[in-house]
């Protein structure tokens, strides 16, 4: 499974891109990616692009090979302004971020 977060905009206008790819080797490791992923309100958050207010972050969130039984697509995709990344959301992407660095 791999999961990539996009946040751009911000007074600077700065793109940054974090990826983590969530392999087999651990089933436990893939049980929790895959509650957080679970836990994320996708039918929501589809294409939210913007808030309205200026110089705030959007971002943009892709699950692609999610295995067969925890979806019924292969990729996921939702783009949120800065404002309603909260919750699952933001544990969702607050841990592809830690888990980018973590591998650098």
């Amino acid at each position: 499974m791999n999961i990539t977060v996009v946040r751009s905009g911000g007074f600077a206008g700065i793109r940054r891109t974090w990826r983590v790819v969530v392999n087999d080797e651990s089933s436990a490791a893939v049980d929790e990616w895959l509650h957080i992923v679970d836990a994320c309100p996708w039918s929501d958050a589809v294409d939210l692009d913007g808030d309205g207010v200026p110089d705030r972050f959007v971002f943009v969130v892709t699950v692609e090979a999610l295995p067969l039984e925890s979806a019924s697509t292969s990729q996921l995709h939702a783009t949120l302004p800065e404002s309603r990344v909260v919750g699952p959301w933001r544990q969702l992407i607050d841990r592809v971020q830690a888990s980018d660095r973590a591998d650098t």
